[in-house]
């Protein structure tokens, strides 16, 4: 989020939505499109809204920043998100396994 402002001014749209393979060939028109109309600042909030619909969207969102030479907004973004997956991954509760036994209901004749 802190880089948004920097990823949707430097960043057209055009340029790096031939890198993102998870983008759909609806996501790419509606952009093009938002583009066309719009400019590239709302194309790109577009394509940013559009990305966090997809799996594995982080990496390739990183991958096509550098494709683009973007390398400095890249390099932080990507220092944030292994910073993030650092945090969930050491997480204990996120390791923890809970159990429990459960007591099946009563019979109808024991109400």
């Amino acid at each position: 989020r802190r880089n948004m402002a920097i990823i949707v001014s430097k960043v057209k749209p055009r340029e790096i939505m031939m890198h993102l393979p998870c983008l759909t060939a609806h996501d790419r028109d509606v952009i093009e499109a938002k583009t066309e109309s719009s400019g590239h600042y709302n194309g790109m909030m577009l394509l940013l809204d559009c990305l966090k619909r997809r799996e594995n969207w982080p990496e390739q969102f990183i991958d096509s920043l550098e494709a683009c030479e973007q390398r400095s907004i890249a390099a932080e973004i990507r220092a944030e998100y292994n910073a993030l997956m650092d945090v969930n991954n050491s997480n204990p509760s996120s390791r923890s396994v809970v159990t429990a036994h459960v007591h099946p209901a009563p019979s109808a004749g024991h109400l």
